[in-house]
């Protein structure tokens, strides 16, 4: 065997570090455990409601995440053909609680998103299964606040409410973003959607340094 030939053999298997296939969307995040058929209230998320009241609750992944996807539910609370003008934000914090800042990415999706019929009814209208593409990316162990709000601009009563699965959770509200937060206790419904991101340990970088180092030689050496 010549030794350029010795050289290719190294280099090729060290190089399919740089030919990654994109990993099929996952669910990486889970806050609503048992979907549309764990809700048992809601939760009025709307800019429409009186001065304003929106609604968050946290996501938390151990990996650093890139999401591409967004899952809800809700209801409207007196009619179920309002349309829909959602805008989706997303705040940093603590587990304790989110920050009274900015936040740090919103997606106004309006009426662009997915809407289907649960099935399942809750105080008299359909509850709704919702979903909206994003594009963030979580970092590992940081706490982010999800905050899902609608603005129906409809008449008098006619509001929004996000799903939720339970009565003891970790949820926030406040009239305005940007503003105080006001501890609610609850848990909504939600699921993100993604890739992990898959960071490289030293390890690896050392082997895809010495494969394309031999790949170079062996390149030159057969011109």
């Amino acid at each position: 065997m010549r030794k350029s030939e010795y050289l290719l053999g190294l280099a090729l298997p060290l190089l399919t570090f740089l030919a990654v296939d994109a990993s099929a969307e996952i669910m990486i995040f889970d806050n609503g455990v048992g979907g549309e058929q764990g809700i048992n209230d809601a939760q009025i998320s709307d800019l429409d409601f009186f001065d304003s009241f929106i609604v968050t609750d946290d996501a938390l992944v151990n990996q650093t995440a890139a999401v591409t996807r967004i899952e809800w539910t809700g209801r409207h609370t007196q009619s179920n053909s309002i349309s829909d003008d959602f805008s989706i934000s997303l705040f940093t914090g603590t587990t304790a609680s989110p920050n009274s800042e900015a936040a740090v990415a919103t997606y106004n999706v309006g009426d662009s998103v997915n809407r289907a019929d649960s099935g399942v009814d809750l105080f008299g209208t359909d509850v709704f299964k919702y979903s909206a593409e994003l594009n963030f990316e979580m970092n590992a162990n940081q706490t982010y606040w999800v905050s899902i709000y609608n603005n129906n601009s409809g008449p008098l009563t006619m509001w929004w409410a996000w799903g939720m699965v339970s009565r003891s959770g970790n949820s926030f509200s406040s009239t305005s973003i940007g503003s105080s937060w006001t501890a609610e206790n609850y848990q909504q419904d939600f699921r993100l959607f993604g890739t992990f991101v898959e960071v490289p340990e030293p390890a690896s970088i050392l082997h895809l340094s010495t494969g394309i180092y031999l790949f170079t030689i062996w390149r030159r050496r057969n011109r």
